[in-house]
């Protein structure tokens, strides 16, 4: 794919996943460790991490990448798992991240949406 020089473009993902056992959905350094794992499977680089446990259940984790960012948002209480990736450029494969999550939380449930962003 070629695309004009200096142009802005990326792709953006989301996922969902269900059927997760609550107890994973639950446990924020997992899932930090989880996430970035799955951002270095697409080819993105990790520059940080902030996470927020709710009460009493879910996590949000969300990952500052050098491509732009990715981000879960759970809900145990119905074993669901949001999985959101934007990345810019062509460089990293966010179906990739998708695919290594899905196998990492046992899931058999699950879509996946990428919508192409900007100029290309």
């Amino acid at each position: 794919m070629q695309h004009v020089p200096g142009a802005f473009f990326g792709n953006h993902t989301f996922g969902e996943l269900y059927d997760i056992a609550p107890q994973k959905l639950n446990d924020i350094r997992y899932l930090t460790e989880l996430l970035c794992a799955s951002a270095t499977k697409a080819g993105a680089t990790v520059c940080g991490t902030v996470s927020k446990q709710f009460e009493p259940q879910g996590v949000t984790v969300l990952v500052l990448l050098e491509e732009s960012h990715a981000s879960f948002h759970t809900y145990p209480e119905i074993g669901a798992l949001f999985f959101d990736m934007f990345t810019c450029g062509d460089n990293c494969n966010s179906s990739d991240a998708f695919e290594f999550i899905c196998s990492a939380l046992d899931c058999s449930k699950h879509e996946i949406k990428t919508v192409k962003r900007g100029f290309q």
